[in-house]
């Protein structure tokens, strides 16, 4: 019996040698798919990154044009179900975040902006968002106005 799994039913490769082809091709097709997946999930991941990080650029941008008194309006289209929300407390904001800073978050927590460095930009006037914080689930339009010295961000219905 020993012997015919080491020389098989009739003589032909050893059954180890069958198999172990097998249990490589399987570990290597295995590997693969791992690298695959990271890939996208890296590429997935960096596209969410440039996407905030070019939508905060178009609030400071926004800011700027009604700073020097010309109304304006922006697209944005951070990723689904993310939040748009200002802070210009000392006492409740990210760690990262200046005297006045706009964050784009998965949720409307503190926890979540500090999670990611990357999607907090630091201004040099107090940024109010209308409500709170704005939701996004689709690519919206924001206007800014002045109100003496601060700047109100909102939703343009």
């Amino acid at each position: 019996m020993v012997e015919n799994m080491i020389r098989g039913k009739k003589g032909e490769g050893t059954w180890f040698h069958e198999h172990v082809a097998d249990m490589i091709i399987a570990v290597v097709c295995l590997g693969l798919l791992f690298f695959v997946i990271g890939r996208v999930y890296s590429i997935n991941h960096d596209s969410k990154i440039d996407q905030v990080t070019g939508d905060l650029e178009e609030i400071a941008s926004l800011i700027k044009q009604v700073k020097s008194g010309i109304d304006g309006k922006i697209l944005v289209s951070v990723p689904k179900n993310w939040q748009i929300v200002s802070f210009y407390q000392d006492y409740y904001k990210p760690v990262q975040c200046g005297k006045y800073c706009i964050c784009i978050c998965q949720d409307f927590s503190i926890d979540s902006c500090e999670k990611e460095e990357e999607y907090c930009a630091d201004f040099n006037e107090k940024i109010v968002i209308r409500d709170g914080k704005i939701g996004i689930d689709k690519t919206i339009e924001l206007k800014a106005v002045k109100i003496g010295e601060e700047f109100e961000v909102y939703k343009n219905a």
